[in-house]
């Protein structure tokens, strides 16, 4: 699929995500063209995230969900291959 930025890319990786609520919700990112997950919270101007395959509040089936990365308090990638420490998110 081309985009106007060039052909899309999909690099899923596995995360955990804090809520300010103290929710944890798990599931997959689209890394793209970004090298860590890290850089989708703290490099990137877009104030939401994507995750997909999410699993919360005891959810029956796996979702899309749209965060607000000013309501997240830590994420934990899940991917021993990925980064190996939780990242802080500050706004």
């Amino acid at each position: 699929m081309e985009t106007l930025h060039g052909p899309k890319v999909l690099r899923p990786a596995g995360v955990s995500i804090k809520t300010l609520d103290g929710s944890v919700i798990e599931g997959k990112v689209n890394l793209g063209y970004e090298n860590r997950i890290s850089d989708l919270f703290t490099a990137s101007g877009r104030p939401f995230i994507v995750l997909f395959d999410a699993m919360h509040f005891g959810a029956p089936k796996k979702e899309v969900l749209v965060l607000n990365k000013q309501f997240i308090v830590w994420v934990k990638p899940q991917d021993e291959d990925q980064e190996a420490v939780e990242t802080e998110i500050t706004t």
